[in-house]
């Protein structure tokens, strides 16, 4: 297993943000960071480099210096960004986040990074699979880039094709990987 320091961590922060109707990353929380921060301040305790997956929209200045990896195949999801990173040559290994947990702790990454099982290690909360949470091994890319050619585009259908590990997240920490997906979302942020 790899050191907790040696890990890359990446956040995805490509998506349309419907749903939210501005990009999330750039989202201002009542602590006074945006998205995108909190997360990357989380994972910083954990990851020795952390990279944005995705366009990127709404990255503040603070961490727009981060390496962006821009998705290969475009309109895909997550899937798509996954494949990217995968295919980057940054690492064998990744623990990978959303940008839009607005309530993350460090202790969500370190839990996330000392599991010593067979990869990939999916979170799973009380709420269901959490597959934008998780570490992926570079040695999957092969099935992710079928997936995608296959037009099978969901992170959850990667998940059972691989197999993943499916870890149960201590109820500690359920509060924090609470995704903010609408206006209303940021209500409840800490």
């Amino acid at each position: 297993m790899k050191s907790t320091s040696s890990f890359t961590g990446a956040i995805f922060c490509g998506g349309k943000s419907r749903r939210m109707g501005r990009p999330k990353a750039g989202i201002r929380l009542t602590n006074g960071f945006t998205m995108i921060e909190q997360v990357y301040r989380a994972m910083k305790n954990v990851c020795e480099k952390i990279v944005l997956v995705g366009h990127g929209d709404g990255v503040p200045d603070s961490i727009n210096h981060l390496r962006r990896i821009e998705d290969h195949y475009q309109n895909c999801g997550p899937l798509g960004g996954l494949q990217a990173l995968l295919n980057s040559g940054l690492d064998s290994e990744y623990l990978v986040a959303p940008c839009d947990l607005c309530c993350v702790s460090p202790a969500v990454f370190t839990f996330l990074a000392a599991q010593n099982s067979v990869l990939p290690i999916v979170l799973k909360s009380k709420h269901g699979l959490q597959p934008l949470l998780g570490r992926y091994p570079s040695q999957i890319l092969p099935v992710v880039t079928k997936q995608i050619l296959d037009e099978r585009l969901a992170m959850s259908d990667l998940i059972f094709a691989v197999p993943a590990t499916i870890v149960q997240i201590p109820e500690a920490y359920e509060d924090s990987i609470f995704n903010a997906n609408i206006e209303k979302d940021l209500m409840f942020q800490n």
